[in-house]
């Protein structure tokens, strides 16, 4: 999601934010990926619990991808 704001990402995670991304691996827990200056509001009222900020959204997947 860039800056079309994705409402599957509202759906699964609680929140309407651009410029994140929410991984969905098959048998493992959700990653909900957001900005540094949305990774604060995201902790307190996303209900996805595994949040993490990137500075480069692409290298943070692929990381995810081993």
């Amino acid at each position: 999601n860039t800056t079309i704001k994705d409402p599957n990402i509202l759906y699964s995670t609680g929140m309407d934010l651009e410029y994140c991304a929410l991984l969905i691996p098959k048998n493992k827990e959700y990653v909900f990926f957001v900005s540094e200056m949305e990774f604060q509001r995201a902790k307190q009222y996303s209900t996805i619990k595994n949040i993490q900020k990137y500075k480069k959204l692409g290298e943070e997947l692929k990381k995810q991808k081993d």
